[in-house]
């Protein structure tokens, strides 16, 4: 029968250390996490019920950031050293194609940096967020290899301007590095960068409500990009 029963205890603690003056603050925090797997993720790949061998995977973690904010800028930047065990990692079995199965990983490192800006004068406003990601294994066969699906570098960036009271217009940027869709590092997404622009123009606005027509065009740049990747597909079949 296809019924079971799983049950996974797991702990996790927070430690938060923090800084404040007029300027900024300064933050440190010490933490530790798990992932638990979903109903999804428990099937057994060998039958019916729940798998037996998939555990949570859990990780510890060190922060150290920086934040503040301006009459016209607020800002955020902060670092991070990550450290996993029994990563979960997603696969498929050649009489099912198209069906992800899950299994724990080695242990693996996640290091690097964010970034957030947020700018406003008068009529305009500006958004920028950039990630930097180390992410590798750390352990077994695959030591070294990149994780999959996790780009190394993303940029987000918008702008907007207020042209009217009613009428305001954005562009808003997407950039995305390269990065891979298996273990072993062999199928190869590439990076792309793509454009959006947004005209909304507000019909009412009161105290509690707000009627506002908005118009967007995706992909101006006409990018091709691949937008849906299956991890460690089955015979190389990662582009949806």
């Amino acid at each position: 029968h296809d019924s079971g029963e799983r049950q996974l205890n797991d702990l996790s603690g927070d430690l938060n250390l923090r800084h404040k003056n007029a300027a900024h603050t300064t933050y440190l925090r010490l933490s530790t996490a798990y992932q638990t797997p979903t109903i999804s993720e428990l099937a057994n790949p060998a039958g019916g019920g729940f798998n037996p061998d998939l555990n949570s995977s859990r990780s510890h973690g060190l922060e150290l950031g920086w934040l503040g904010q301006t009459a016209s800028l607020s800002y955020e930047l902060m670092t991070f050293l990550i450290g996993s065990d029994d990563e979960l990692q997603s696969f498929e079995l050649e009489d099912q194609p198209g069906r992800s199965f899950y299994r724990n990983g080695g242990r693996s490192q996640r290091y690097g940096a964010d970034l957030a800006l947020q700018w406003s004068v008068n009529d305009w406003q500006a958004n920028l967020a950039y990630s930097l990601l180390i992410a590798e294994y750390a352990d077994g066969e695959l030591d070294g290899k990149r994780l999959p699906g996790l780009p190394r570098q993303t940029l987000n960036l918008s702008g907007a301007y207020h042209w009217t009271q009613q009428l305001t217009l954005a562009l808003h940027l997407i950039a995305r590095d390269a990065l891979y869709a298996d273990d072993l590092n062999t199928v190869n997404v590439a990076g792309h960068l793509r454009a959006n622009l947004t005209a909304a123009w507000t019909l009412l606005r009161s105290a509690r409500q707000q009627l506002r027509l908005e118009m967007a065009i995706d992909n101006v740049l006409d990018t091709e990009y691949a937008d849906n990747i299956r991890i460690n597909a089955f015979g190389g079949r990662a582009f949806e």
